[in-house]
């Protein structure tokens, strides 16, 4: 479409944006004079049927989303020239620009308040069932009063359709730089996926650079998403707050059980306080302190007693770095991992005490600071397996031509087969020395490994 051209009561102004499937107009309502958007299919692609479809579901799915920080669907169209959406017109800036050409790396509480607004919109998304696939900062808007929006659900998927020939397993699609591992590999994709990008997107906003935009061959991206954590926060700015680096680091772990499971865990992250503080050697008295980290105190009187004192500090890099350091007077109690042996938290761990083969066990639960080590360790029941073998042996030798010999001996041959298979077994040791031990069956090998390990790591991260 060229500007001053109608679509039924719209006429187009100008173009807005364009992409690979389509073109983006402004437009005004000729009765209301309301100013709108209007995204167009690509006329080369309007014919594709699985195309359409996959915009006509754009449109399904914002039509049943409604909230401050998504864009508001107005009305869809088809027509014999195209396919239309009407939507809401935001004014003011992409995400993209204001850090490539505004701000660069955000102050950390101006992102964290914007980041808010991006996790609020997220989350209600997927309380309706519904994944994004595509974040990043292309996609958020900011407006002039500092509300967010987020555009493009084009290749959104709702996780509560049964067949979609457009979200099919194995269809690699969004902007790579952003991408979880899991969709890098083309897998099925959940709210956790959403969870990674929105890690990613965070690390931007915080360091004013892409991960990956350093690299330039797709494969040598996807093989770090795949592979590599990403580089850490003071890599790119050595004055962020390591509490950031906590954050993001789970938000964008490999492994989709061990992210924020959901948008409400990740807002939980960042309702914290933090404060600086003054490092200690600078509370010595002068005689005690170190000449290699001293502090430069000049002082002008003024003849007026109202005049405020002038203070400069030497350019020491030490205390400057010690001075921006803030300290977090409180950290959120998350859920980072559940199965049937337990459950973990950045906080402390909960164990079936007494699980055996044929004990559930009580819940009791302690603090990882009480916690020394978790261990998986595997066994054979050789004895008993034995004990089945000689029992079944027995039977068969003694009834050979006996029927209900052999239905008596039939069930003991997989559970002597049983005993000699590997039995988990995870041993917590606790600083004081005593341990707990929790069994379970050949069956529950891997969530036993997965529990162990998991826990483990934990420890080691406060180490």
């Amino acid at each position: 479409m060229q500007s001053n051209l109608f679509l039924a009561n719209y006429q187009i102004q100008r173009i807005l944006g364009q992409g690979g499937m389509g073109v983006v107009y402004l437009a005004r309502h000729t009765q209301i004079g309301k100013l709108v958007a209007i995204k167009e299919l690509a006329p080369q692609y309007s014919k594709d049927i699985a195309l359409r479809l996959r915009f006509k579901n754009e449109a399904a799915l914002m039509a049943n989303l409604n909230h401050p920080n998504l864009v508001t669907l107005h009305d869809y169209m088809e027509t014999p020239q195209g396919v239309y959406l009407i939507m809401e017109y935001v004014e003011g800036i992409t995400l993209e620009h204001y850090i490539r050409n505004v701000t660069g790396i955000i102050p950390e509480d101006k992102a964290v308040a914007i980041f808010k607004q991006i996790l609020e919109g997220v989350g209600y998304a997927h309380s309706r069932g519904i994944v994004h696939r595509d974040l990043k900062p292309a996609n958020i808007m900011l407006t002039g009063e500092g509300n967010v929006k987020i555009l493009d659900f084009g290749i959104a998927k709702n996780l509560y359709a049964s067949e979609r020939a457009f979200t099919q397993v194995g269809l690699k699609i969004g902007t790579i730089y952003y991408m979880s591992p899991e969709q890098v590999l083309a897998k099925e994709l959940d709210r956790r996926s959403d969870i990674y990008s929105l890690g990613v997107l965070f690390f931007e906003m915080l360091t004013g650079q892409n991960p990956y935009q350093h690299l330039e061959s797709e494969y040598e991206i996807s093989h770090k998403i795949v592979h590599e954590p990403l580089p850490t926060l003071r890599e790119l700015y050595p004055n962020i707050h390591p509490y950031w680096q906590k954050v993001i680091s789970k938000a964008t772990q490999k492994t989709v059980g061990t992210r924020y499971q959901y948008i409400t865990q990740f807002i939980e992250a960042l309702q914290v306080t933090l404060e600086p503080v003054v490092p200690n050697f600078l509370k010595k008295l002068p005689h005690e302190a170190d000449p290699e980290h001293t502090v430069e105190w000049k002082i002008r009187k003024s003849a007026s007693p109202e005049a405020k004192t002038e203070i400069s500090f030497a350019q020491n890099s030490a205390i400057a770095e010690a001075l921006r350091e803030p300290v977090v007077t409180q950290e959120p109690e998350v859920s980072l991992f559940e199965n049937e042996f337990g459950k973990l938290t950045n906080k402390q761990l909960t164990y079936l005490k007494g699980r055996d083969y044929f004990e559930a066990g009580k819940e009791e639960t302690l603090p990882l600071a009480s916690i020394a080590n978790i261990q998986l360790q595997t066994n054979r029941e050789l004895a008993s397996g034995v004990f089945f073998s000689i029992l079944l042996g027995g039977l068969l030798l003694g009834g050979f031509w006996n029927t209900w010999s052999w239905l008596i001996a039939l069930p003991f041959l997989p559970v002597a087969g049983i005993c000699f298979t590997q039995f988990p077994a995870i041993i917590i040791t606790k600083k004081d020395g005593k341990k707990a031990v929790m069994r379970g069956w050949y069956w529950h090998t891997e969530q036993a490994r997965e529990f162990a390990d998991l826990a483990q790591k934990e420890l080691n991260t406060r180490k």
